[in-house]
């Protein structure tokens, strides 16, 4: 395969082999799993771009993964960021098409004999480590639908719903930014709760709260002013995304989660609640509490209060949450952490990080 025949490329480890290294026209991506040590740690490259590539590259951690991907979800989580990646640079021309590349003159449009328009060939990759790399190679330049086609070496592809943690931070957090998340399915956007540090790039079609007299309700005006918007507890639909408040046992006055269905899917944002919420049983993916630890946080005069991670990955369980992702982490849930606990179901989510869920995680469990 000669470097002109690659549109894009994924590896799976920090040290990029991909052909894009050697052109600007070409577009690569790399899934690292974090390190476990400490040492290990101090090394990891952070997410981000890759300086030593010429090309359009980003770097991507898979959150809680080792280096073949063998943990529960992990391997749908590094798949998905694989697919999202070619998806949306197959929309590209092939390079012999995007004219002049560094160092070569220009060519002209061509076609290739081994397949129809917008038909893709995926030299798979086994991400669980048969292979290190990922190719794929179009056959004329057109963009391409959320469906897309199969050839003989691959299976259909869609876009998925993409969820973004953009904090994880209880309310005075000490280390992280306020517990936040952005939806995105296909060209909306829709952020929910965060706060000053945890506010999205880019457009955003809609910003939802939990709770419009919680502490940061001022600095959550603010942030969606600047995109002409109003945060409010409300319902959205639209281009087979639903999302939907429902009440939580929390506080004095109202305060609400949400239950999200896409892709055939749902999930649960629900980062605050003394009672595990009912409506999110079953829930493919769940964003929960975690300001406590091993004891609820009980608020004055019995008004509310959290209930403690152990707690909710008991009743996660119970209830058949399929992925549990902690996304509310308070004081004692960071002391517990640091001293070496986990939660007996779950994930401790990452700021930043980004989760899909899957027709393959659902066959995974």
């Amino acid at each position: 395969m000669s470097e002109e025949d690659v549109l894009a490329c994924l590896d799976r480890v920090a040290k990029p082999q991909c052909p894009a290294q050697a052109s600007t026209a070409h577009a690569a991506s790399i899934a690292d799993p974090p390190a476990r040590s400490e040492e290990a740690r101090g090394r990891r490259r952070p997410a981000g771009r890759l300086p030593e590539l010429r090309c359009e590259n980003d770097l991507a951690v898979v959150p809680g993964a080792t280096h073949l991907f063998e943990e529960p979800g992990i391997l749908d989580a590094a798949a998905g960021l694989a697919r999202d990646w070619f998806i949306s640079h197959l929309t590209m021309a092939p390079p012999g098409e995007r004219g002049t590349t560094a160092g070569s003159a220009s060519t002209p449009s061509r076609r290739r004999p081994d397949g129809p328009d917008r038909r893709v060939r995926w030299l798979r990759s086994a991400m669980a480590g048969k292979h290190d790399l990922a190719v794929l190679r179009v056959g004329v330049s057109a963009a391409v639908p959320e469906s897309v086609a199969a050839d003989d070496m691959t299976e259909p592809v869609s876009l998925a719903t993409r969820f973004t943690l953009l904090g994880i931070g209880a309310m005075n957090s000490p280390r992280y930014a306020p517990a936040g998340l952005l939806i995105e399915h296909g060209q909306v956007r829709v952020a929910i709760d965060g706060g000053p540090g945890a506010e999205p790039d880019g457009p955003v079609t809609v910003w939802l709260v939990t709770d419009e007299r919680a502490e940061l309700i001022r600095q959550l005006r603010r942030l969606a002013a600047a995109h002409g918007l109003s945060p409010a507890v409300s319902a959205y639909r639209d281009s087979g995304l639903t999302i939907t408040p429902h009440p939580v046992v929390h506080t004095s006055h109202p305060t609400y989660g949400y239950l999200i269905k896409a892709d055939g899917k749902r999930a649960a944002w629900a980062p605050e609640f003394l009672q595990f919420p009912a409506w999110a049983a079953g829930a493919d993916l769940m964003f929960a509490e975690a300001a406590g630890w091993a004891r609820p946080i009980r608020f004055a005069k019995g008004t509310g209060g959290h209930a403690p991670a152990l707690e909710v990955a008991e009743q996660a369980a119970r209830h058949g949450v399929r992925r549990l992702v902690f996304a509310h982490i308070g004081r004692p849930a960071i002391t517990a952490l640091d001293a070496g606990y986990l939660p007996p179901f779950g994930e401790i989510g990452m700021e930043g990080a980004m989760y899909t869920v899957s027709n393959d995680a659902d066959r995974s469990g």
